[in-house]
């Protein structure tokens, strides 16, 4: 089953110098975020130490945009990196559940 990301946004008329532009298409745009924040007991990887606690949360942000049969994602993490292997099972993953091709998701 598909989660909605995508919300309707109508663009409006446009005038333009000394015109007037009407654009008619339905365009769709979605801003969806979530916590990535690990929980639990976190071990630095360097020392090998407990970290006392999480100072800042980490989250994910994505922008969704629709215009017709064209959906395109932008990913953004609070990460340092993200592995490709990762990157390239993320992508399979949304385009699995939210029908998005996954060479239109940026991340």
């Amino acid at each position: 089953m598909k989660t909605p990301i995508l919300h309707p946004f109508q663009r409006e008329e446009i005038s333009a110098s000394h015109r007037e532009m009407q654009i008619c298409s339905n365009f769709r745009i979605g801003q969806p975020s979530a916590s990535i924040t690990p929980t639990g007991p976190l071990i630095n990887w360097i020392i090998r130490e407990d970290y006392p606690d999480v100072l800042d949360a980490i989250q994910v942000q994505a922008l969704a945009l629709e215009e017709g049969d064209t959906r395109v994602l932008l990913i953004s993490f609070d990460l340092l990196e993200t592995r490709s292997c990762e990157v390239r099972k993320l992508r399979a993953l949304l385009e699995k559940n939210q029908g998005i091709p996954a060479d239109h998701i940026l991340m």
